[in-house]
């Protein structure tokens, strides 16, 4: 019998309940629908009244402050947070007071720049006492009229040995005197300098030939010089203060600073003192003559007639350039374009200029407000990338919607690098440590940001909330500036959360651009990206400005993890360098970047990493020429983000090779290109480098035919290659990897899109089995699809390279061919492979196997600049090339050889298919490091070493190594279903003496299965269109005395592995086995740390007992309060993370108070009804 109590006050929590869920969604509606109605009513003030200075929260700025013994005045000043307002009121009736100076220790100055902006500078009037003292002080902002006070401030100044700035002024000048940058690039002769000081004397500080000092304000507003008139301006600037230095030699400094500093030419004292003056006159006229803002661009009256909601913010006659200017969208989102060349004279002159300016000289005020307002620009925003909530996709939209958890704040990509200078620049010449780095308002959290709503027609609707503490950058809270940029440099190394955003990727490949898909730069932008910061780090290290832990770890991450496996003997694998691929100085990359990174993370942060890390780095540069060690990045590495694979072994003698294969999907592309003559089109289509000696692709690109690069099937056209950006993505989904550490396979689809390139004209399904000796590389179903090509023959590169040796042929059933090495001369020769005869090519250190599976096969080779032609044919025509005697051939010696390469001669060879092929096939080994006496050995390969399955459809095939003579346990198969279903099984080998087994796939994947032990196997598969939709993959086998039943845990893989929340289950029945592999899916992105869409189409890797044995120790299994949390990983994602995440990023769930309110209401309710 039911309790009438009981059940009236279930009854009663029952209704509660639903009026409770009732009342709070009608809330959440009627407050969205008054922020869509009125966005005014919630918001805290409108852009016009952020410029009022009344308008803005009192408040005085002061973090930090320190003091040297013997110094007179303290380091930092006191900054009242209305000097924001300068431009509508300067602060002419406030002043600071000391309201506890210490005991009569210390007294406050007060100071106005020329903006009229206050700040209170701290002078010492007694002895501060020792180092490791302080002393707390308390000061007061007060109107002078009326003696109110506006806000109060207690702070501490602390006595040091050294200050912040002046440990700064230490290391500053070994960081600027490598970047020429930071002085435009112009340097002087004796003369040039005279003629340009004695102009600005005789001119009132005007710069010669520069016509910005008479242009109106129309003339500003509407002529497109301005751009190279003020660039050239900024470049005397820079000449004039590389003069005043020292006239450094960057490539010196960058050698080696003590031999920059040794090598300097300084100025006699008279030249100095005359180019110090005149960069003093220069500067402020100069400031005073480019447009910042909108009245340097409109009168008045025009500006009032204006219809613009953000024509009064700081800046906006550089940001607006469809109202305001008529600058490039390329030039006002690269700001640094005309803000770099001011650098070097910030930096040299602000320390001195600061002491002038406290002793109240005007002029010195003068300078370093045209010094800051040169590099202001540097914080500005364009109206289109001001956009908080910008639908468009990533790539599309620069940075994502910016309030979607998804987001992480702007400038999330590697032109950081790019910015960094200007903001090393301002962190010194402010000589304060509580000034903020802008005064531009939407730098400030208070700012609102409802004036940035994106309102096209394809807006978000319901728009999202915007956070009451919302950050363009989290972390950046403009409260001071060497702080400030700190939080900026620090925080930069973005983990991207959605593809097509930049950033360093889970699978420790690096992207910048992304507007079509993701792209791979390793090199050039995604080092600068690593390293840049690392110079501003330097200069700030171990004071309370430096980088944290978790930010300096992604640097010694990915060099430790990534370079270690994608450099080899010193160079760089230019299919992952970017728009760097066609630059000789990859192949020196170790050398003059990546082990000069990887010390400066030892050199200035060792206490800051983790000990593994450090011992790590250190052993990597060791050799900083030929480095990083072989042994590091030992084995196979799926770079599932970025559709690359890298494979690493070393032959039985110990000699080390390298081997990777690049190609592209909808997801990732292949290098961007800016050169002149375009070569890198087809460098995402399945290139395979193989490198033995490490300089195989080296001094050789300039002559290199890049139509036919190797491992790329396609037309052998001769004309010239596409340079659009947007065709270098694949239109096929279908492309993956799968890896277990050990060995890996690779699949690509190679489909042209005759939408956008009309250039590339065959199918193909190309696979790649990379082994134990080597790799299989396989092609299938290859056709000709298009006719809008130059009808020329369809060939599979087999390899182009240097050539370096003689060249040997073998062909099974017929006499070898011996072609000597000829650097004068050439190899021209096409042999005929029978079919089901096997050919063993050998050129340098590398043998090629090559199966004539289904027909004869034409094998063609080419030598030396006659037979190849170059595609680049003015750098080909270059005669500096192979010019022992030119400078720029001083790397090209050969260590081993102890002479000249004639380096720029190309060794080549491809596979011919005819001129219409409808299902042409390749089927060859590379393999690094073998004799080219070896071809008993090749044309046993494919019996003895390897044995390759196919289906009748051809839409499964599979490579078994075979264990070796020394070990009959050890077998790996490795298995591409380019279809699902039933019809993709396949029989393939996987246990050594026993009968093939049957396998399918419900979807197109790639399978690895590897018997390592008697009672252990590992299973790796990859689904093959990378879905985030799809959640399960299985396997079917056609046996039921594999793998042991069960449910297994496994690990993400890449560069910071991290416990699945899914499992792998192994059911086994009469006479069948499958194995459902659940995969990471649109809904784990929150666990994944919202990185979920990367994770879809990585390998999923799992140990499996055999049929019969024991179980085996689980890896780590999936928490929730620790999801990156795992025993082989140093992964810097933690709850904390997620933690500044919400605190900084827009939306979260909760979205508000009134939710989390809501949420503990229903759960109170909730909880009180079931008890």
């Amino acid at each position: 019998m039911r309790c009438p109590i009981l059940w009236a006050r279930r009854r009663f929590f029952f209704f509660a309940l639903i009026a409770s869920s009732l009342f709070f969604a009608r809330t959440r509606a009627l407050s969205a629908s008054a922020c869509a109605s009125s966005p005014a009513t919630c918001s805290k003030r409108s852009v016009k009244s952020t410029l009022e200075s009344s308008s803005y929260p009192d408040g005085i700025l002061g973090r930090y402050f320190d003091v040297a013994v013997g110094d007179d005045w303290v380091s930092g000043r006191l900054n009242p947070r209305r000097n924001r307002g300068f431009r509508a009121s300067p602060l002419t009736d406030y002043e600071f007071v000391l309201t506890n100076d210490g005991g009569g220790t210390f007294d406050v100055i007060n100071q106005r720049d020329s903006a009229g902006r206050l700040f209170g500078a701290i002078q010492v009037k007694a002895a501060v006492g020792s180092v490791g003292e302080s002393h707390a002080l308390a000061a007061s902002l007060r109107r002078i009229s009326d003696g109110q006070v506006l806000s109060d401030l207690t702070f501490t100044v602390n006595v040091v040995a050294k200050t912040v700035l002046q440990t700064m002024k230490e290391r500053i000048f070994e960081y600027v005197f490598q970047e020429d940058l930071m002085w435009g690039r112009e340097e002087y002769s004796d003369s040039a300098l005279e003629t340009q000081v004695s102009y600005i004397e005789d001119n009132d500080g005007k710069i010669k030939n520069c016509d910005l000092y008479t242009w109106t304000k129309e003339n500003k507003r509407t002529r497109s010089r301005l751009k190279s008139e003020w660039e050239d301006a900024i470049e005397v600037i820079g000449g004039l203060a590389w003069a005043y230095t020292g006239r450094p030699a960057a490539w010196k400094w960058k050698q080696s600073p003590q031999r920059g500093s040794d090598e300097m030419d300084p100025l006699d004292d008279t030249m100095k003192a005359r180019v110090g003056s005149a960069l003093r006159l220069a500067l402020p006229k100069l400031a005073d003559a480019v447009p910042i803002d909108a009245e340097d661009v409109f009168t008045s009256d025009d500006l009032a007639d204006l219809d613009s909601p953000t024509k009064d913010l700081h800046c906006e006659a550089f940001a607006d350039r469809e109202n305001m200017n008529r600058f490039s969208n390329n030039l006002v989102t690269h700001q640094w374009e005309l803000a770099d060349a001011v650098a070097l004279a910030a930096i040299a002159m602000g320390e001195d200029l600061h002491k002038d300016f406290l002793t109240g000289n005007a002029t010195a005020a003068n300078v370093i407000d045209a010094l800051i307002r040169l590099m202001t620009p540097i914080f500005s925003l364009t109206p289109n990338r001001r956009f908080l909530d910008n639908p468009k996709r990533p790539g599309k939209a620069r940075w994502g919607n910016l309030l979607d958890v998804h987001a992480q704040g702007i400038w999330a990509d590697a032109n950081i690098g790019h910015r960094s200078r200007t903001f090393t620049s301002l962190a010194y010449v402010m000589q304060d440590y509580n000034r903020p780095a802008t005064y531009i308002d939407y730098w400030y959290k208070d700012f609102d940001f409802e004036n940035f709503r994106y309102e096209g027609s394809d807006k978000i609707i319901p728009q999202l909330n915007i956070a009451p503490d919302f950050q363009l950058i989290p972390g950046m809270e403009n409260v001071g500036v060497i702080r400030d940029v700190s939080a900026i440099l620090g925080g930069s190394y973005k983990r991207p959360r959605l593809r097509g955003l930049s950033g360093f990727l889970p699978d420790g490949m690096i992207s910048h651009h992304t507007d079509y898909c993701q792209d791979t730069a390793m090199f050039a932008y995604g080092f600068e990206w690593l390293s840049d910061p690392l110079k501003y780090a330097r200069v700030v290290a171990n004071t309370p400005y430096g980088f944290t832990q978790d930010q300096l770890e992604v640097p010694a991450k990915w060099i430790a993890y990534s370079y270690a496996r994608v450099v080899f003997k010193g160079g760089i694998d230019i299919a992952i360098s970017g728009r760097e691929y066609h630059a000789e100085t990859t192949g020196l990359f170790w050398n003059i970047e990546g082990s000069k990174a990887a010390k400066m993370l030892v050199e200035d942060h060792e206490e800051s990493l983790p000990e593994s890390l450090v011992s790590t780095l250190r052993a990597m540069y060791a050799d900083d020429v030929y480095g990083p060690n072989t042994s590091f990045g030992y084995g196979n590495t799926a770079f599932f983000n970025s559709d690359t694979m890298i494979h690493r072994r070393a032959n039985t003698a110990g000699e080390n090779w390298y081997i990777s294969v690049r190609f592209r999907s909808t997801r990732a592309q292949g290098a961007e290109d800016f050169e002149d003559e375009p070569k890198s089109w087809h460098m995402g289509s399945g290139m395979l480098q193989t490198k033995v000696v490490g300089d195989e692709y080296d001094y050789v690109r300039a002559r290199m035919d890049w139509h036919v690069i190797p491992g790329v099937t396609e037309e052998w056209r001769t004309d010239s290659l596409p340079d659009q950006s947007d065709g270098r993505c694949g239109i096929n989904t279908l492309a993956g990897s799968v890896s277990d550490g050990d060995l890996g396979a690779a699949f690509y689809h190679h489909l042209p899109d005759t939408s956008l390139e009309r250039y590339n004209v065959v199918e193909a399904q190309k696979s790649w089995y990379f082994g134990p000796s080597g790799v299989v590389a396989s092609g299938r179903k290859i056709k000709r699809v298009h006719t809008y090509g130059s009808n020329e023959e369809i060939v599979t590169t087999l390899e182009q390279s240097r050539w370096r040796s003689a060249i040997t042929v073998h062909v099974e059933g017929s006499s070898s061919i011996q072609l000597p090495f000829d650097a004068d001369g050439g190899c021209a020769r096409t042999i005929t492979i029978p079919k089901g005869k096997t050919a063993f090519l050998h050129q340098g250190k590398v043998g090629y196997v090559i199966k004539a599976e289904e027909s004869n096969l034409d094998l063609e080779l080419r030598c030396g600049t006659s037979e190849v032609e170059a595609t680049d044919s003015d750098t080909a025509r270059d005669n500096r090339w192979g010019d022992r005697t030119s400078p720029e051939n001083r790397d090209r010696w050969d260590r081993d050889a102890g002479d000249w390469y004639k380096s720029d001669r190309p060794f080549l060879a491809v596979l011919h298919h005819g001129n219409n092929p409808t299902d042409g096939s390749y089927l060859y080994a590379t393999l690094p490091s073998i004799e080219s006496t070896a071809a008993s050995r090749a044309f046993n390969f494919f019996t003895d070493e390897v044995r390759v399955f196919h289906n009748d459809e051809s839409s499964a095939q599979a490579i078994t190594w075979l264990a070796s003579s020394t070990d009959d346990v050890k077998l790996t198969s490795q298995m591409v279903f380019w279809t699902g279903g039933s019809s993709s099984a396949v029989s393939v080998l996987l246990v050594p003496g026993e009968q093939e087994v049957s396998i399918s796939s419900e979807q197109p994947a790639i399978v690895q299965t590897s018997r390592i032990s008697l009672d252990r196997w590992r299973i790796t598969a990859t689904q093959g269109n990378a879905d985030p939709s799809v959640k399960n993959l299985t396997l079917s086998f056609s046996s039921d005395t594999l793998f042991a039943p069960g449910e297994y845990n496994y690990m993400l893989p890449g560069i910071e592995p991290r416990a699945a929340v899914d499992t792998v289950t192994v059911n086994v029945g009469v006479g069948v086995t499958t194995i459902v592999f659940g995969l990471p899916d649109e809904a784990d992105d929150e666990e994944y740390g919202f990185q979920g869409e990367f994770y879809a189409g990585a390998p999923i890797s799992v140990l499996v007992p055999a049929f019969g044995s024991p179980p085996l120790a689980p890896p780590p299994s999936y928490s929730p309060e620790t999801p990156d949390d795992t025993s082989s990983s140093d992964d810097t994602s933690s709850s904390d993370d997620t933690l500044s995440f919400i605190l900084f990023s827009g939306t979260s769930p909760p979205s508000s108070f009134l939710e989390l309110i809501r949420w503990i209401v229903l759960a109170t309710v909730l909880l009180a009804f079931l008890e």
